[in-house]
């Protein structure tokens, strides 16, 4: 009967049928992580925020945006709230 040799660039995959806790915890994590993937919210969806809210925030020379000011109102770089 010949062996075959593995060759250093087939992955080796967990096996499974020796330690099935841990297979399990893998495959629980995996699907955890998938639903923080599918979340509904996406991500280029600023939110809004009313008259006075703080909607940005300063990082360094940068100014990052928390959430988009209502009709009528606008962030004010200075103080980083709508008016």
């Amino acid at each position: 009967m010949r062996v075959r040799k593995r060759s250093s660039a087939t992955p080796r995959r967990p096996n499974c049928r020796r330690s099935a806790p841990s297979c399990i915890l893998r495959i629980e994590a995996l699907e955890a992580l998938l639903g923080k993937m599918h979340s509904t919210e996406k991500r280029g969806n600023i939110p809004t925020c009313g008259m006075g809210d703080r909607c940005a925030m300063k990082f360094g020379p940068r100014i990052g945006k928390l959430c988009d000011c209502g009709r009528g109102a606008n962030c004010n770089s200075y103080l980083l709230k709508c008016i």
